[in-house]
């Protein structure tokens, strides 16, 4: 058997082949249109998303990946065995999947008892430091390490990616510098990544710690690595993110065949979180279970989203709503009250289109929210602003309706929210969880 990486890096593939396999495998031109779960092609193309990037130095060593000593690294099967078993033991996966109760009662409409889909949480707001950020950072420290590289270099402008790089790093013995921008104040944050090590670097304003981290890896990518914080970026990145973060997604499948019974009818999650391609390709195919993602209004064309993720919104299999900052803050202080979890405020937004769309489902059906960042509750962050006096509604006692019933299948149907981002009104009845 081969002992190189198969097409997607972290899927498995059958034993029974003895021929080689390349980083990216692309079907044959008479294979067009492609299905979704083909993508990409040798270019790094998801359908008109990603790609080599911009002509440059970037896409340049960016390309070097793919070549030489990384890409030996990267085909070995046996290296991905090594971050599989990293990931497991320094951020105990399983994470869970869990039933909000209350928060399903409460969601139910009193008129219509049979309406109002139960809502589950994937926690990997609870993977370790940076949440979902993790999977990506442990990954590539790990691949720098084995391709002979002795410090990683990230974007300090994202909390949760910069701890999990630093993290990571430590782990795995690698430096790591952390440029961050002059204008970026965040005492809580360098504290902890010096702390756990890392060397903090202040790069000028007009740059910022993006460019700085970048312009670094290419005038020494023989020593050193990138970390992006998100699924974006010239090839081969956001595949590299994807693949590092699919056992995510079949994590995830397994538990809601075990727990629930059945796929889910929707899958809400940030189009932005960097797990967000691995987490969603188990469940690509899967045409009944709706992928959906929030951001604030006015938001919902923007381009900036992971390339893979573009091709399915281009393709009619994901989708992108509006829902109001109000609407997210009601909705993080309605679960903290009802459930006794706090959420970041992006989990929050995708958890507020959920509980709009679940209003329209059975009741013997569910909805999932996959939570990536990091809890306020780690940080400092002021939640001043809050609605605290807002009235939370108590769930009636009902009776548990007896049996799962069978499920029914749905066709892409309108969300229900209206264009301007605004929910429903916050008075919503309540019913007992299925």
């Amino acid at each position: 058997m081969s002992e190189e990486a198969p097409p997607h890096l972290y899927e498995e593939e059958d034993d029974d082949t003895d021929e080689p396999l390349a980083v990216v495998t692309a079907p044959s031109d008479d294979a067009l249109p492609r299905r979704l779960d083909e993508w990409p092609d040798d270019a790094g193309w998801f359908g008109s998303s990603g790609g080599p990037g911009e002509a440059g130095p970037l896409a340049d060593t960016a390309a070097g990946l793919l070549e030489g000593d990384t890409a030996a690294v990267l085909r070995n099967r046996g290296v991905w065995a090594e971050i599989a078993g990293i990931l497991g033991s320094l951020t105990a996966r399983a994470t869970p999947l869990i039933h909000a109760e209350r928060l399903s009662e409460l969601n139910r409409s009193a008129a219509r008892r049979d309406v109002g889909a139960s809502i589950w949480l994937k926690r990997e707001d609870l993977a370790g430091a940076g949440g979902a950020s993790i999977a990506i950072a442990l990954g590539h420290v790990h691949l720098a390490s084995r391709a002979g590289r002795r410090a990683i270099l990230c974007d300090g402008s994202d909390r949760d990616h910069a701890m999990a790089c630093a993290v990571a790093a430590g782990r795995l013995d690698l430096g790591c510098r952390v440029f961050r921008s002059d204008g970026e104040d965040d005492p809580w944050l360098e504290q902890r990544l010096r702390l756990l090590g890392a060397e903090v670097i202040h790069a000028d304003r007009v740059d910022g710690g993006l460019t700085a981290a970048q312009r670094a890896w290419i005038e020494d990518s023989a020593n050193t690595h990138y970390v992006p914080s998100r699924p974006v970026g010239p090839h081969p990145f956001p595949l590299l993110a994807g693949d590092l973060c699919a056992p995510i997604g079949r994590e995830l499948k397994g538990q809601c065949l075990r727990l629930i019974g059945e796929l889910p009818s929707l899958i809400a999650v940030d189009a932005d979180g960097p797990a967000t391609p691995g987490a969603l390709r188990p469940f690509l195919m899967e045409n009944d279970t709706r992928l959906v993602s929030a951001r604030s209004p006015g938001r919902e064309s923007e381009a900036v989203i992971a390339p893979e993720v573009a091709n399915w919104r281009d393709a009619g299999r994901f989708d992108v709503v509006a829902v109001s900052d109000q609407e997210r803050d009601e909705t993080l202080v309605r679960l903290s009250r009802t459930d006794g979890i706090v959420i970041s405020r992006a989990s929050a937004r995708q958890l507020a289109v959920a509980l709009c769309e679940a209003r329209e489902l059975p009741s013997t059906t569910s909805v999932v929210v996959l939570l990536q960042r990091v809890s306020p509750l780690g940080s400092d962050e002021d939640l001043g602003d809050l609605p605290f006096d807002l009235p939370i509604e108590r769930p009636a006692q009902r009776q548990k309706p007896s049996g799962k019933g069978k499920r029914r299948k749905r066709g892409g149907g309108p969300s229900g929210r209206s264009e301007d981002g605004s929910g429903p009104a916050s008075g919503a009845d309540d019913g007992q969880a299925s």
